[in-house]
């Protein structure tokens, strides 16, 4: 939990406890879902857990020093931010509800 896990059960686990922490997270993303796009845009820092909050400000830092390359694609980002571009787009659209094409326009 320290290193910023968002959910953590020991076996065996109670039923309950489960639905709540699945209920918790799954409230967070639909938070971070709403808010997105007007605070992406601002200086603000996103409000979510520290890995989801490291990754977002981590990719506006390198959108926001290569947005105005017109040859700066997809895959590049894909490539300095360490992920494939599927695993990029999965995770973008797990946070934002935005796909990684839209998400860099919008910026």
């Amino acid at each position: 939990m320290d290193i910023g896990a968002d959910a953590y059960l020991t076996k065996p686990f109670e039923e309950k406890v489960l639905i709540s922490q699945v209920s918790n997270l799954i409230s967070q993303r639909n938070r971070v879902q709403q808010n997105f796009k007007n605070i992406f845009l601002s200086d603000k820092t996103f409000e979510v857990g520290n890995l989801d909050n490291y990754f977002l400000n981590k990719l506006n830092k390198i959108i926001d020093t290569r947005y105005t390359n017109e040859e700066f694609t997809v895959e590049e980002l894909s490539s300095e931010i360490g992920l494939s571009r599927s695993q990029l787009h999965r995770k973008l659209v797990s946070l934002t509800n935005c796909p990684t094409p839209e998400y860099i326009r919008l910026y």
